[in-house]
């Protein structure tokens, strides 16, 4: 019991920290590949080999993380640039006020 627990914590510790980092998008697409180990596990310690269609849904998930990842970061759109924000920026920030702050817990060293 003390084993799941501290990985449930680890994961949804270390989601926070993927998704402060990297986009949902990423997330989503790489939490689908996860069936990956356990087509790897039955092929290797029990012998059963995956149907056609799950090889053929694989490489279309990855497919989709490799386009995904080739082009530029959605998130690099939002950041400021070197000399700060936009003028459209600085207004939004203006009207919505600025981002919330993270907990320290949640800073990437």
């Amino acid at each position: 019991m003390i084993g799941l627990v501290t990985s449930f914590y680890a994961f949804y510790v270390g989601l926070g920290r993927f998704l402060i980092v990297s986009e949902a998008a990423l997330l989503n697409l790489s939490l689908l590949t996860a069936d990956l180990w356990a087509v790897v596990f039955a092929v290797i310690e029990e012998h059963q080999f995956p149907t056609e269609l799950f090889v053929a849904s694989m490489i279309i998930i990855m497919t989709g993380v490799l386009i995904y990842e080739s082009v530029p970061s959605p998130m690099e759109h939002e950041e400021h640039s070197k000399h700060g924000p936009s003028s459209e920026e600085a207004k939004h920030e203006a009207e919505c006020g600025s981002a919330i702050e993270l907990p320290p817990s949640f800073q990437i060293t």
